[in-house]
């Protein structure tokens, strides 16, 4: 019996991708779930345009760095935003938005370690400043304050060490003084004040004034006074005699009685432990942790780590990551997730949450009100209560990455997206997730580190920037999306793909005729197209359609038959590219059940 063959007019849609919010198939005579694309590089599904369109490629900001450690932006308390990046140990600061040539920062003697990863946070102060927090887990953290000079940078440590020695006292003329007391002193900087330091030999007099000798000075060259403070007589608690505007005079005269003292000396203020690492802002405190045990800042003073700020989590497993929704500090370990709960030291509380970790200290990032994160087994999303599955289109990348691999995985979250890379891939790829329309998009290249990026002065997130190696150890900073459709200054190359399978009670058979796409006119523009059936190469056919005059039919041979078929569209441009849908018609031949 010859093979029917429908008219044109008894055709049916077998396969349609578009117009918007992914693909769709044709439920008769089985459903398929065909929400997402099976795969695709450079290309966004466009809700504005009701189909598909190419991306934006990536654009360099400057090149021809060595070995990225960190990297994150600053925003200059009167100016522009600024990138700061450590490469090989040293700290640059780079004008992605006026250019120019990079300053490097000037640095403590101590220096920066060449090969240790560096993590920022930025962190706000009680005292209004706004400072860049820098850890690498070996030196000493530094910070820059928003007022940095970018023709001249410094860094300068964080915190301030603790005064070793304590004032010399001596009994002096008649005064107001009358008791037994004691002296010591702490250092102040332009945004911090140090932990209190050695308390001096104790004094009696009667009705005298206490001339006091050898005031300590600090070695640090950002310390500006020193604060003088003085407990006994009358006064049972340490309490402030006077300040000290400089950091050079060692004499002065404590004439001041017991009922004039001033603020109470209730605090310690250490610096930050070099140990540290990742650092998260939380509740106005910055968080890091040291092995199992999460460590923080007092309220709103990121310079200072009261040594008795610290918690241990769990059984003795080390803390590998941090992410905070807002109300609840994610703690990562390898298999497990915990929550810490409570705003001060005297109600936290850490609960495990789940069994679920992460793979690597910059495989998550915060989101507003969320936290995600690279798992084992794939992404992952929680708000602080409930725990969610995402990315399952590259379930099956991740599932089959190296776990080397999955520890370098990068994660940023800007202008509404999760950005996600996997570097340590042989093949480097990154996928991102629009949260608006929770679509993804997958991109044939991956960074090492990266921040969302502010376009402007007025502080509008324009793209992410990050770090690219060209050939190791040299790198680029890069920024994506950028201005041009091209990538690099070269054509973009991009493509998108669907599978689909039919399945159920039974088995079709389909036909595949015509395939027809729907797109406006784009003058010059063609792309390729490859439509297969059964992962047979004697089953496929490839044609290039031109899109000059717009929706183009393409006429099927007659081997693209089968019940599993793969259509691929792809082109290489330098501009945009709109695609409003694509459709394959044909007909079932030969439905039957397994009872037949």
């Amino acid at each position: 019996m010859p093979e029917y063959a429908p008219s044109d007019e008894e055709l049916k849609p077998l396969v349609s991708i578009g117009p918007f919010k992914g693909l769709n198939t044709w439920h008769s005579p089985w459903h398929m779930d065909a929400d997402i694309m099976t795969d695709m590089s450079n290309v966004v599904l466009d809700e504005t345009l009701g189909g598909i369109a190419t991306v934006r490629g990536r654009g360099n900001i400057t090149t021809g760095l060595t070995d990225a450690l960190g990297m994150d932006v600053f925003y200059r308390r009167s100016g522009n935003p600024y990138l700061t990046v450590v490469a090989d140990g040293v700290w640059k600061l780079v004008d992605y938005i006026a250019g120019g040539a990079n300053v490097d920062f000037t640095l403590p003697a101590s220096s920066w370690d060449a090969s240790a990863q560096t993590y920022f946070v930025l962190a706000g102060t009680s005292t209004d400043w706004i400072l860049l927090l820098a850890a690498n887990g070996v030196s000493t953290p530094l910070k820059v304050l928003d007022n940095f000079d970018p023709l001249a940078p410094v860094a300068t440590k964080a915190g301030l060490d603790t005064p070793t020695s304590a004032p010399s006292a001596a009994a002096g003329a008649a005064g107001n003084l009358n008791g037994t007391y004691r002296w010591r002193v702490t250092f102040e900087s332009t945004s911090h004040e140090s932990s209190q330091g050695t308390i001096g030999d104790p004094l009696t007099v009667t009705n005298q004034q206490v001339a006091l000798t050898a005031i300590p000075t600090s070695s640090d060259a950002t310390v500006t006074q020193r604060n003088v403070w003085r407990i006994g007589g009358s006064v049972p608690e340490w309490r402030l005699v006077g300040t000290i505007a400089d950091n050079v005079t060692t004499t002065a005269t404590d004439n001041v009685s017991d009922l004039d003292l001033g603020r109470l000396l209730d605090f310690d203020r250490d610096p930050p432990p070099s140990a540290l690492t990742v650092m998260v802002y939380h509740k106005q405190r910055v968080f890091g942790f040291i092995e199992d045990k999460l460590r923080w800042s007092n309220y709103d003073e990121p310079e200072g780590w009261d040594p008795t700020n610290e918690l241990p989590v769990g059984r003795g497993d080390s803390i590998i990551t941090l992410g905070t929704t807002g109300s609840v500090l994610l703690m990562f370990k390898r298999g497990q997730t915990w929550g810490l709960f409570g705003e001060t030291l005297a109600d936290f509380i850490s609960v495990k949450m789940y069994d679920v970790g992460c793979t690597g200290p910059r495989a998550v990032c915060s989101a507003p009100g969320e936290v995600y994160w690279l798992a084992e087994d794939g992404i992952r999303r929680s708000d602080g209560k409930k725990i969610d599955f995402i990315g399952l289109p590259f379930y099956v990348n991740i599932r089959d990455m190296s776990a080397a691999s999955k520890q370098l995985c990068v994660m940023a979250y800007g202008m509404g997206k999760v950005f996600v890379g996997f570097p340590g891939e042989a093949v480097p790829f990154s996928i991102v997730l629009d949260l608006k329309t929770n679509q993804w998009e997958k991109f044939s290249w991956s960074p090492t580190h990266i921040v969302p990026l502010f376009a402007s002065i007025s502080g509008d997130l324009g793209y992410f920037a990050f770090t690219e190696y060209t050939a190791s150890p040299t790198f680029a900073i890069r920024k994506w999306p950028n201005s041009i459709y091209g990538d690099l200054g070269t054509t973009l190359a991009w493509y998108f793909e669907r599978k689909q399978l039919d399945s159920g009670v039974g088995k079709a058979i389909k036909v595949y005729r015509e395939l027809e796409i729907d797109a406006p006119a784009q003058p010059g523009v063609s792309v390729t197209v490859l439509v297969e059936c059964e992962d047979d190469t004697l089953k496929n056919a490839t044609a290039t359609l031109d899109l000059t005059e717009g929706p183009v039919r393409w006429g099927l041979p007659a081997n693209i038959r089968g019940n599993y078929i793969r259509v691929r569209v792809s082109g290489s441009h330098d501009q945009k590219i709109e695609i409003h849908g694509l459709k394959i018609w044909g007909w079932v031949e030969r439905p039957y059940s397994r009872d037949m």
